[in-house]
């Protein structure tokens, strides 16, 4: 259960390192305060997918635990 862990600062550093440059037709898409907080959900989501697939477990189970945390 380390590799989840470790996605989401990997997604952060790389994805606010390289979504503050990117480009198009010389007109900045994001800010890098804006790529910071893009590449952090990012990688939030994408650590989310992979403990489903390490763990094996549906998404209906991450759901209905995360339903059951909020009610506490």
């Amino acid at each position: 259960m380390l590799v989840p862990i470790l996605v989401v600062p990997a997604f952060a550093i790389l994805g606010g390192l390289l979504l503050g440059h990117l480009r198009r037709a010389d007109v900045t898409s994001l800010s890098e305060a804006e790529a910071n907080q893009v590449a952090l959900g990012v990688g939030c989501v994408v650590a989310f997918l992979v403990a489903l697939r390490h763990t094996r477990a549906r998404l209906v189970h991450a759901v209905q635990e995360g339903g059951r945390l909020l009610q506490l």
